[in-house]
């Protein structure tokens, strides 16, 4: 299965920013191909034909095919593309919205498209972590919660964070040019959708 191209479509479409539903259905597009070569990894491993490392390179493949089938679109269709250093793809909206590839030992698993991203330099980094996943929600809530968070710009070396999951009631933040305050009082789903990824390793675009 090979993904439509911008070529395809209207010139006038061309120019539109991707939507959040657009690009779920780039989503599960993808998702249904990797199921296909982990299935198919699967039985062929029986009889030698596959190895685990195939599996993942026939993966990475895929995934390289719709990045480059998304990068195409051109930057008035999508804001950013990048990776991290653990291979990881992010893709960003005009709309703020995030899609996050994530890279394993075991190649690559779809996340949720979150509803915001931004960047942060290592010292920050390091101190969400060990709120996030070290000392739990009440020092989560301290640190982060109605917290005036510094913004850096998109650029290699900065770490992505993003949070809201699409499918749990959205996160309230105000945000300007140099920070965003996070004020939901739903704190769970701040706390369960507010992932600090890698460094970034390249800005595709």
């Amino acid at each position: 299965m090979r993904f439509s191209t911008a070529e395809s479509l209207p010139a006038q479409e061309r120019k539109k920013p991707i939507t959040f539903f657009e690009l779920q259905q780039k989503r599960s597009e993808l998702e249904k191909k990797l199921r296909q070569i982990r299935t198919r990894g699967k039985f062929s491993v029986i009889f030698n034909i596959y190895n685990d490392g195939k599996i993942i390179k026939d993966q990475e493949a895929a995934c390289q095919e719709m990045i480059d089938e998304l990068k195409s679109k051109g930057k008035e269709r999508l804001k950013n593309i990048f990776t991290t250093e653990d291979g990881s793809y992010y893709i960003v909206l005009h709309t703020g919205e995030c899609w996050r590839i994530e890279k394993n030992k075991s190649g690559y698993e779809m996340k949720t498209i979150d509803q915001k991203v931004f960047y942060i330099d290592d010292q920050k980094a390091e101190e969400y972590n060990q709120a996030h996943s070290e000392k739990g929600l009440a020092a989560f809530q301290e640190l982060v919660l109605n917290k005036y968070l510094v913004k850096q710009e998109i650029a290699k070396g900065v770490h992505p964070v993003t949070f809201g999951l699409e499918d749990l009631p959205a996160v309230d933040y105000e945000e300007t040019d140099e920070a965003l305050v996070i004020k939901s009082v739903r704190d769970s789903n701040v706390y369960a959708g507010f992932n600090v990824g890698k460094k970034i390793e390249q800005i595709i675009q």
